[in-house]
């Protein structure tokens, strides 16, 4: 890629660029890391277990910008405490936070499976506001892996519970319908969700939120053209990010900048901002942001008509969507393995537990014949008895008997004497 742009931008310019997207880069990791140490402050402090689960959910998410691995490391600390608890709730949001990380991370079909998984517990506990949180990040799975119309319809399904009671990730939502609409080259239904995403972020006071509400405003306004209202959105964006220094926004401010120039007229500048922004997307391990940095490269530079590099940035996303598909398949065959391991785990049970039940029905046979033997012996004691007795009454009776026949043959006598 970079051997083409010694013919568009000299050698000094290009050094300047990188070194003011490392400075942006490193403050904001900076401010990055301030967040993170807030956050591991109240885990220590937290007074229970949910309250924990929260914040490390929360930590999980913050710390895959600087160190991917760790942040599944600390989910799972999320999802034994909730498991050790018993809290079901606190499942579901490990679960879905593990969706983010993984849809961050390029592996889409188990961040799916960990949020439609999350979407079930949420919905046995009737909690509307987690499950329109948990269709958004479910939706712009859909969305990366190429299900557009699955991907809207979760995103709409999202909204639905948030406009039941405003939550705190409605003007997230807000921005993801909006950019979806802006890819589709549909500007008025992009404008449309980025005006009620900066109408949701105001009023819950989300500060963190606006910018992001407004990038994707202006990205709206830029489509139609609307040059200086989308210039002033993104203005205001920039004028929050100073003192957030959020490298997430810096990215997405370097996506739209690039089309705002583009729909401008200006492409040395829509190609500088589209540089910028692969590089911070690089940077940030967000994957399917690098992929759709390049398509906005490649754009740009076909509406310039620079076809030659245009052919090569095309390649590159070529190589990139290889590279998921890669990752998928492997997903799905990791998948697939630990399902034939689980398989065999429970017919190994299965048989386990059959001949556990033949030893039981065994035993329960022997006890109940043994029982029967011993009813029968006790039962053929007690007629022997009663046999015994009636004979020893009989005899006493014949005795008797025999007695008074005795008797009479004596009285006889005694008569005939007489």
């Amino acid at each position: 890629m970079m051997r083409t742009l010694p013919h568009i931008l000299t050698q000094q310019r290009i050094g300047a660029i990188l070194v003011c997207i490392f400075l942006c880069y490193t403050h904001g990791v900076s401010q990055n890391w301030k967040r993170i140490d807030s956050l591991r402050y109240r885990i220590a402090m937290a007074k229970n277990d949910s309250l924990r689960i929260q914040f490390l959910t929360a930590l999980a998410t913050e710390i895959y910008v600087v160190h991917p691995d760790s942040a599944l490391a600390i989910n799972q600390q999320a999802i034994e405490i909730a498991r050790t608890s018993g809290l079901r709730w606190g499942m579901a949001e490990a679960s879905r936070s593990w969706g983010y990380i993984l849809q961050r991370a390029g592996r889409l079909q188990e961040a799916v499976d960990h949020y439609v998984q999350a979407l079930q517990i949420f919905s046995a506990l009737h909690d509307t506001v987690a499950m329109g949180n948990t269709y958004n990040g479910l939706g712009m799975a859909y969305f990366h892996a190429g299900y557009d119309s699955i991907g809207i319809a979760n995103l709409h399904r999202a909204i639905f519970l948030s406009e039941k009671k405003l939550a705190q990730h409605a003007p997230s939502i807000y921005t993801n319908v909006a950019t979806y609409y802006a890819r589709r080259n549909r500007p008025d239904s992009s404008v449309y969700y980025g005006l009620r995403s900066v109408q949701s972020a105001r009023e819950l006071g989300l500060e963190r939120a606006l910018p992001f509400s407004y990038l994707a405003l202006a990205e709206g306004y830029s489509l139609q053209k609307k040059h200086h209202e989308a210039l002033r959105f993104i203005q205001q964006a920039d004028s929050i990010n100073k003192h957030l220094n959020n490298a997430l926004i810096s990215m997405r401010k370097a996506q739209v900048q690039s089309v705002w120039h583009r729909t401008h007229g200006d492409f040395d500048k829509a190609i500088s901002w589209a540089e910028q922004y692969i590089a911070i997307a690089t940077r940030v391990h967000q994957v399917y942001f690098v992929r759709d940095a390049y398509m906005i490269m490649y754009a740009t530079l076909r509406s310039a008509q620079q076809y030659q590099r245009a052919l090569l940035y095309l390649d590159t996303l070529q190589i990139l969507r290889e590279k998921i598909i890669q990752k998928e398949e492997a997903s799905r065959l990791s998948k697939f393995e630990a399902g034939i391991e689980d398989l065999h785990r429970r017919s190994e049970d299965r048989t386990l537990q059959s001949s556990a039940t033949i030893q039981r029905f065994e035993i329960i046979v022997i006890v109940v014949i043994s029982i029967l033997v011993m009813l029968w012996i006790i039962r053929l004691v007690t007629t022997l008895r009663s046999t015994e007795t009636a004979l020893v009454q009989a005899e006493a009776y014949r005795n008797q008997q025999q007695e008074q026949q005795k008797d009479l043959i004596i009285k006889l006598n005694e008569f005939e004497r007489m």
